[in-house]
C-alpha cells in the first residue's frame, strides 16, 4: 500500500497527486484529501490506483446516490455535489484549451436532472445484467441505474432475471426511452431463440429487436407507435440536448448550412425549420442517412438534402455552397481532411460540437483560417466526467 496527497482533478475527472517522484492518478478522490491506495498500472512517466482507505476527507467529498459508485465504473463525480461538478468540468476544459495556446471565457449550462436523464443504456450479462467495473473489465450485475430514465432502470432488474433462464445470451443489450416507448435491443453475435412475451407483458410499452451482424429483426411491438430502429445514434439527455441544438438553430438563420455528422436528421431538421436557406446533411452510416431521408420525406423539407457517405470525401463537394459548417464529430475529432475542407471552404463561419475537449482543443488549434470566438459547456452527462462543447468559429 501506498499513501497520497490529491492535489488537483485530472483531464479524465481522477484525482491527481504525485507518488515518488510520478504523477498519479486516483479515480473517485477529490483535491485536499488524502488516501491508501493500490497501484493498478505502473509506468515511466506516470501511474495509475484504486483508492483503498480515505485517511484525509474533502469537506466538498457528498454521499453517492448510487449503492454501487466507485466498483461500477460508469460514473466519476457521484462524490461531489453538482455545482462543485460543473466547476471542475469548466477546470478540465479550461485546461485544456490553455495546453493548446486559447484563453477565452467558458459559459457552463447545467443539466436540468442530475440524475434519471439518460434516455439509453448498454448493458452486458455475468451472473445478470451489468456494467464494466472501474479497475478492470469483469461485469458488475446492477438492479437499477440512478443517471437513467427511471423507465429504463426499472427495467434492467426484469430484463435479467428473463435472461437468466437462457444459455445462450446476447452479448450485450441496450435499452433506449424514445418518446415513451421502450427499445430492448438484445445484440448478439449470432441468432439466438427468445420467447419474449412474458417479459414483453412486464415491460412499459415496448419493441424488443434482436440485432445480429447481418440483420435487426423486430422481435415483439406492444404499442401502438411506429417501428423505430434501435441502432441509430441519439443524444442520451433528451433536455440539454434539445437547449444545445436551439443554440445552433439561432446561428443558421438565413444561411446556407452544411452539417457534417448529422446523424438520424433530427438536427438538420430543425436547422431548416428553425429558418436556415439550405441545409446538406452528411452522414457516413447507413441507416441514419435512411432515418433522415424518412425525417425529410414525412416533415416535406425539401431544402433539405441528405447525402451519404464519409465527411473527408462529401465535405468538399459542397464546401463552397456553404455559409456555416456545423461539425458535430465521433470522439476522434475531424481528420486532417475534413479541417483542410473546412479551411479551404466559402464558410465565414464554423459551429463545432464536441464530446472529447482534448481532440477539440486539438482542431480548433489545428484550423488555420478560424478564430474561436464563443465557448460553452452543455452538461450532457451529470456524474460523469463527460461534457459536450459548443463553440462557435469565425473567418480570420
Amino acid at each position: 500500500m501506498e499513501k497520497i496527497k490529491i492535489d488537483e482533478i485530472g483531464f479524465n475527472g481522477e484525482g491527481v497527486g504525485r507518488l515518488n517522484g510520478k504523477v498519479c492518478f486516483v479515480r473517485f478522490t477529490l483535491p485536499g484529501e488524502e488516501a491508501e491506495i493500490e497501484i493498478t498500472k505502473n509506468k515511466s512517466k506516470f501511474c495509475e490506483a484504486r483508492f483503498v482507505k480515505l485517511l484525509k476527507h474533502s469537506e466538498k467529498r457528498a454521499k453517492p446516490l448510487c449503492p454501487y459508485f466507485s466498483v461500477c465504473g460508469g460514473c466519476d463525480f457521484q462524490h461531489m455535489a453538482y455545482t462543485d461538478e460543473l466547476k471542475a468540468k469548466q477546470e478540465i476544459l479550461n485546461k485544456q484549451l490553455q495546453k493548446a495556446g486559447i484563453n477565452i471565457p467558458i459559459k457552463v449550462n447545467a443539466s436540468k436532472k442530475e440524475y434519471f436523464y439518460r434516455n439509453k443504456l448498454k448493458l452486458f450479462f455475468d451472473r445478470g445484467l451489468g456494467f464494466h467495473k472501474a479497475y478492470d473489465s469483469d461485469i458488475l450485475p446492477v438492479e437499477n441505474c440512478v443517471i437513467a430514465e427511471k423507465e429504463i432502470g426499472s427495467s434492467i432488474a426484469i430484463i435479467s432475471n428473463f435472461l437468466a433462464r437462457y444459455k445462450h445470451l446476447p452479448s450485450q443489450v441496450e435499452i433506449k426511452l424514445q418518446e415513451g416507448v421502450l427499445l430492448v435491443n438484445f445484440c448478439s453475435k449470432k441468432n439466438i431463440k427468445l420467447e419474449i412475451d412474458e417479459l414483453s407483458a412486464l415491460l412499459p410499452p415496448s419493441q424488443i429487436f434482436l440485432t445480429t451482424p447481418f440483420s435487426t429483426k423486430l422481435l415483439k411491438n406492444a404499442s401502438s407507435a411506429p417501428e423505430q430502429d434501435p441502432n441509430v445514434f441519439h443524444q442520451v439527455n433528451s433536455t440539454v440536448a434539445s437547449e444545445l441544438y436551439h443554440k445552433v438553430v439561432a446561428k443558421a438563420k438565413e444561411k446556407v448550412v452544411v452539417n457534417c455528422y448529422s446523424g438520424a436528421g433530427l438536427l438538420s431538421a430543425m436547422l431548416l425549420k428553425g429558418g436556415a436557406k439550405k441545409v446538406f446533411g452528411l452522414e457516413k452510416g447507413l441507416n441514419e442517412h435512411q432515418e433522415a431521408e424518412k425525417l425529410k420525406k414525412q416533415n416535406a423539407l425539401d431544402g433539405l438534402v441528405n447525402i451519404q457517405g464519409d465527411c473527408a470525401f462529401t465535405l468538399p463537394k459542397v464546401a463552397n455552397e456553404a455559409e456555416l459548417i456545423i461539425v458535430d464529430p465521433p470522439r476522434a475529432g475531424l481528420s486532417e481532411k475534413v479541417r483542410t475542407s473546412i479551411d479551404s471552404s466559402n464558410a465565414k463561419e464554423l459551429v463545432y460540437i464536441s464530446c472529447n475537449h482534448a481532440t477539440f482543443a486539438r482542431d480548433v488549434a489545428s484550423l488555420k483560417n478560424f478564430c474561436l470566438s464563443e465557448i460553452e459547456i452543455f452538461d450532457m452527462f451529470p456524474k460523469t466526467a463527460n461534457f459536450e462543447i459548443f463553440a462557435q468559429l469565425s473567418r480570420k
